[in-house]
């Protein structure tokens, strides 16, 4: 399986745009990358959000998500933002 991240540009509950960034093979690596903004992730301040997904190999495949959040210096856990209740598979849709 891999762990994919994709940034988030949200705005009133509405994503304006989405960018898929890397991926990982193992999920911790994925979550230092984003808590610590590794190659500019957030972007200089453009992405808000971001959402990282474990998918598992095959075609159309579900994936996990978890949501997190800009704040300071890196993005952080963070609930479902408003409005992407029913969205999956940010990254291999």
């Amino acid at each position: 399986m891999i762990y994919v991240i994709t940034t988030l540009k949200i705005d009133h509950g509405v994503i304006v745009r989405e960018r898929t960034v890397g991926y990982f093979l193992q999920e911790h690596t994925a979550v230092l990358a984003l808590q610590n903004n590794w190659r500019d992730i957030h972007e200089e301040g453009f992405y808000n959000y971001a959402v990282l997904e474990t998918v598992q190999p095959g075609i159309y495949p579900l994936a996990a998500a978890r949501f997190f959040e800009w704040h300071d210096s890196g993005f952080y856990p963070c609930g479902v933002p408003q409005g992407l209740g029913d969205v999956t598979n940010f990254a291999i849709g």
